[in-house]
């Protein structure tokens, strides 16, 4: 081969070689970015929950506590003990009775229910109203059922519940005290306590008695 070819086949190895060198991606620099705190698992945005929400939040927290008649705590609650504990965590108060909460807030029919609002029964152990619950959507509330069941998710389709559905009232839930976004380490306002969580285990026998305790229902 003469000289000029030859040197004519060496530069364009040494050019093809640059090329493939240039083209090598380096992973040297690259750093792993920090999660995005504002995002989901899924990469859609976080949102900051709805005032209904966190009512639902805070009462789904009490799901497994025992029944226990004039009860207004984790170690055993009524029907009425329990919605007026999950709304006192938000500021709003509420009478201790479910036919005295029965007077409270706005009336709401049934096909415009929104989680957070409160799913009121009459004769289900008395005449009138005397049995409460918080709605929590897709047509299921949480309440306190009764001695054997406490506190349990049920839904409103059930036939006893549709039989002695009384109505619904929905709070002044701008009244609640939210606070700002991440002021409790997150933008979702969790509540205390984690859902399903059990209450401390406690004998139901020679418990004082709240005045307007609430008995449970019969279905």
């Amino acid at each position: 081969m003469k000289l000029p070819a030859l040197r004519l086949v060496c530069a364009a190895a040494a050019l093809a070689a640059s090329i493939c060198l240039l083209s090598v991606p380096s992973f040297s620099a690259d750093k792993p970015r920090p999660p995005d705190k504002s995002k989901t698992e899924t990469g859609t945005p976080k949102r900051p929950l709805r005032r209904g929400e966190r009512i639902v939040r805070e009462a789904l927290s009490y799901r497994g506590t025992r029944y226990r008649f004039g009860g207004t705590s984790r170690n055993g609650i009524d029907c009425s003990g329990l919605t007026m504990s999950v709304c006192r965590r938000w500021g709003l108060l509420l009478p201790r009775t479910s036919t005295a909460q029965f007077h409270r807030g706005t009336p709401v029919h049934c096909p415009d229910l929104k989680p957070g609002d409160l799913v009121f029964f009459k004769g289900t152990y008395k005449r009138g109203i005397s049995h409460v619950g918080i709605y929590i959507g897709e047509g299921r509330f949480i309440h306190a059922a009764g001695r054997g069941k406490g506190v349990i998710v049920s839904s409103l389709n059930e036939p006893y519940y549709r039989r002695h559905l009384a109505g619904a009232r929905r709070l002044p839930l701008e009244r609640m005290n939210v606070p700002p976004p991440d002021a409790s380490g997150g933008d979702d306002g969790q509540a205390a306590g984690a859902e399903g969580s059990a209450a401390a285990p406690g004998a139901d026998s020679g418990a004082p008695r709240a005045d307007g305790a609430e008995e449970p229902t019969r279905p």
